[in-house]
């Protein structure tokens, strides 16, 4: 750590901390973005399984994200055995009034909402927000499957489906109420783009090919 003056600049990457009376600088680990893009090859798997078996042991999430490419299908979050089959899916569909497309264990949502903007996304025991207005009440009913979700495109039953061009700004991922991930993007200490977890205190890093973008 370097002790500096009060009114020294603060340099990217190092974080201003406060030592008994002493305001000193210190190197973190990785550097905080404001998002991170996928240009259609690169992908994040969460480690996490879909499930939903109460109110208190479900996948829940709240995702910050745009889809970058609306002239494309693409899946932009999510798991699933097959189609409508025990899945939690966000897609986007370019069918007409499709749009983002939110998929709970058997059951979707088309929502009509076809555009580039950043939306906030989130599931809470089956209620489904967008932008923080209710967009389905799903029914709910026990599912589960094996495969973890990803982000940046959808794991089908183990292989990897219509990844995204995509930016990502912030996802959460619960367990009921439980916070299991907390992902933002960063570059690491060797300035590679990628997810940092602040709850495991763990790097998350792109498992496609290439690099991501960001800002």
């Amino acid at each position: 750590m370097i002790k500096l003056g009060s009114n020294t600049i603060t340099p990217k990457g190092i974080k201003k901390v406060l030592l008994g009376s002493d305001i000193v600088y210190q190197k973190t680990p990785y550097t905080p973005l404001t998002y991170i893009e996928s240009t259609g090859t690169q992908y994040i798997d969460t480690g996490v399984k879909p499930k939903y078996d109460s109110s208190n042991n479900c996948t829940n999430y709240e995702i910050s994200l745009s889809n970058q490419d609306i002239t494309t299908s693409t899946h932009l979050f999510g798991s699933r055995v097959g189609y409508q089959n025990d899945w939690l899916i966000i897609a986007y569909s370019t069918e007409t009034n499709v749009g983002y497309r939110i998929g709970f264990e058997d059951q979707r949502q088309d929502t009509g909402i076809m555009n580039s903007n950043n939306h906030i996304i989130s599931l809470n025991n089956g209620i489904c927000l967008i932008d923080n207005v209710n967009v389905r009440n799903f029914s709910r009913d026990v599912f589960s499957n094996n495969y973890n979700l990803y982000l940046f495109a959808c794991n089908n039953a183990g292989s990897l489906m219509q990844p995204a061009k995509m930016r990502l700004y912030y996802c959460k991922i619960y367990n009921g109420s439980t916070l299991l991930r907390d992902y933002i993007p960063v570059l690491d200490s060797n300035n590679v783009a990628c997810l940092y977890d602040k709850v495991t205190d763990t790097f998350f890093y792109n498992q496609g090919t290439g690099d991501f973008n960001y800002a």
